[in-house]
């Protein structure tokens, strides 16, 4: 994870529910650091909670072009799939994510 200052105020954002806020903060961030996976990831997910999809789709598949180990960001990918419906996806994105041992802290589940 970046350890700069506007991305832990992103993320502190992010665990507070207020991803409006730390979507403004991450792209922020983005602009300084735009080959941070960790932007890209934790942006994407925010997207998802905020119903915007079609968005967080490319910014996560640029988050795992940029580290494509980190089992987290093929875990937002299969949500993603999943919520646009296209299961077969989505299964093979849990399946990457599982394969890299899926477990991450900023995980929270997505309320429906």
């Amino acid at each position: 994870m970046s350890d700069s200052l506007l991305f832990q105020r992103a993320y502190c954002l992010y665990t507070a529910g207020q991803f409006a806020a730390a979507e403004r903060t991450l792209r922020t961030e983005l602009a300084e650091e735009p080959d941070e996976a960790w932007n890209h990831g934790l942006l994407a997910d925010g997207l998802l909670r905020l119903g915007r999809v079609q968005e967080a789709k490319p910014t996560v598949a640029q988050a795992i072009k940029l580290e494509p180990q980190e089992s987290y960001f093929h875990y937002v990918l299969s949500i993603a799939h999943s919520i646009a419906d296209d299961l077969d996806s989505a299964e093979t994105s849990i399946q990457k994510a599982i394969e890299l041992k899926f477990s991450n802290p900023v995980w929270r589940p997505i309320p429906s």
